[in-house]
């Protein structure tokens, strides 16, 4: 991007216009395929890790749950301190580079330097874990599955390298068979085998996460090496790589630190009892990040392409249309977590988890402003402004922090959730408002802005009023998965929300099925 570009303003002379902002289709229709074939094996994921936390909820106590959600995030900053920023940093080079001993080089600089880094990360906090666990934990309880998961914090590491790797090469399949099929089926599995079959207690969960990344690291690299044959001269780049990288070290970790120091913070002030409940709230809440990383593995590199090749009017389409899409495939599932929050928890744990309902419902706020401004972040990460991202993810976080540390001591798991709902529309909003500013890139066209305003004003009031005269069982829950998604989509085409550019996703729906589909024909206006 060249600082003209990066300086102007949205009202200056190189804001993109209609004419020349349309994306070219075959990188739409790239982007739509990949998010169809990642859409199945995030679903398989979600499905995998809800299936993985019930097991977790009724083979352990509410107690021991707690414990599990303390480790899962201590493997989680730590894995994000270890890969210092090179989970984008590979992807962008990979996808810029056009030499094989360039890209062998962004490969080999992430590799080497996230593995030595994650190696101190777990070294530094296992041994200090006794000292972890006297803040963390209640006392009498084993620090066992603490150490089992900062041991797997350099194994998911090599993992995270490896699929982004894949990314850069922009192969969706290869890190659906990776990331979301081989290393949560694994876990699955091996969850099941050793705490149900073999009644290894708490340990079980930290053993299942240390062997399937394992396997998932193998499937990985070997996939990969299948795309690009890393035998052959390399030409590092490690000034430039970590000069982008760096930055996104801090800024993923204030990312992590959002998400994650709420339960640390909750098992800090509360107890694991109550950390139990936050993360019983907090993975449901998470599965309306479903469709945004569906869409959120292809459209980094690709944006980072068009970027390069100054094309900025394309990046500008591209993220409008992305984000509508995003929000009405993610709309039918805030829909059911906000207004029957503590039906979810009973039916997919347990019935004392319903107690966390409120936590839920909050955090569904939170986490839906994500699917309202798309992949933002990533976009100005594209443009090379990792700084600016860093500030605004330590921003949040920050905020995040100072919330907790006053609500958590009176309102305990309730008073987190509300810090990181306030923290994630304060983010959003941050960063949605810097790229209008820098570069013209908005989310905001009439359509998109339409599909904004009529299905939350159409559907929230009557789930609300249901919600309080209906509790959910089996049956009506599966019957609500079925019927909003139908419901949203009807308010979206009598609100007059379509476009011609919808027509990418009916076009791609028709391919798979070898036939027309003659009403929906009659609703998308044709491309111009």
């Amino acid at each position: 991007m060249t600082e003209e570009i990066a300086s102007s303003s949205p009202d200056g002379e190189d804001e993109p216009t209609d004419s020349d902002s349309t994306p070219t289709d075959s990188d739409l229709s790239k982007l739509m395929s990949s998010a169809t074939l990642v859409i199945a094996g995030q679903i398989l994921y979600s499905a995998s890790n809800l299936i993985e936390r019930a097991i977790i909820a009724n083979a352990l106590s509410t107690e021991a749950y707690g414990q599990v959600g303390i480790g899962l995030s201590l493997l989680f900053i730590g894995t994000t301190v270890g890969l210092l920023g090179f989970r984008s940093g590979i992807p962008r080079y990979v996808s810029r580079f056009t030499d094989d001993t360039e890209i062998r080089g962004a490969v080999v600089t992430g590799l080497v330097a996230s593995v030595a880094s994650s190696v101190v990360v777990a070294v530094v906090l296992y041994t200090n874990v006794d000292l972890i666990a006297s803040y963390l934990l209640d006392p009498g309880d084993s620090t066992l599955l603490l150490r089992l998961f900062i041991l797997t914090i350099p194994v998911v590491t090599l993992l995270q390298i490896g699929t982004s790797a894949i990314r850069g090469m922009e192969n969706t399949l290869y890190r659906t068979y990776a990331e979301q099929l081989a290393y949560p089926g694994l876990r699955l599995l091996l969850m099941a085998v050793f705490l149900l079959g073999l009644g290894w207690g708490i340990a079980a969960t930290g053993y299942a996460y240390l062997a399937s990344a394992a396997v998932g690291v193998i499937i990985a690299f070997a996939l990969f090496n299948r795309l690009f044959s890393m035998r052959g001269p390399v030409e590092t780049s490690f000034r430039e790589m970590l000069s982008y990288s760096l930055p996104l070290v801090l800024s993923g970790l204030a990312v992590r630190l959002l998400t994650k120091a709420d339960t640390l913070m909750v098992g800090y002030f509360q107890t694991t009892v109550d950390v139990a409940y936050y993360e019983a709230a907090f993975p449901l809440a998470t599965g309306l990040q479903l469709f945004l990383g569906a869409f959120g593995f292809l459209y980094f590199p690709l944006i980072s392409r068009l970027d390069s090749e100054d094309r900025l009017g394309e990046v500008n389409n591209m993220y409008k249309l992305t984000t509508k899409w995003v929000y009405l495939l993610t709309f039918p599932v805030f829909l059911l977590l906000f207004a029957f929050p503590s039906d979810v928890l009973r039916i997919v744990l347990r019935p004392e988890y319903s107690a966390a309902g409120l936590a839920l419902s909050i955090l569904s706020v939170g986490y839906f402003t994500q699917a309202a401004a798309g992949r933002c972040i990533e976009t100005l990460s594209a443009f090379g402004r990792t700084r600016l991202v860093f500030m605004i993810n330590g921003l949040s976080f920050l905020l995040n922090f100072c919330l907790n540390l006053y609500l958590i001591p009176e309102y305990s798991f309730v008073g987190a959730a509300v810090s990181s709902a306030v923290a994630f529309v304060f983010l959003n909003s941050l960063t949605v408002g810097l790229l209008w500013r820098l570069y013209g890139v908005t989310p905001f066209s009439t359509h998109s802005v339409r599909t904004f305003v009529a299905l939350p004003f159409a559907l929230v009031p009557p789930a609300l009023v249901v919600s309080r005269l209906v509790t959910l069982s089996l049956p009506t829950f599966v019957l609500a998965v079925v019927v909003l998604p139908i419901l949203s989509v009807v308010v979206y085409v009598a609100a007059g929300c379509t476009e011609s550019e919808d027509r990418i996703v009916v076009d791609l729906a028709e391919d798979k099925l070898g036939r027309s589909i003659p009403f929906v024909d009659r609703i998308i206006p044709p491309r111009e």
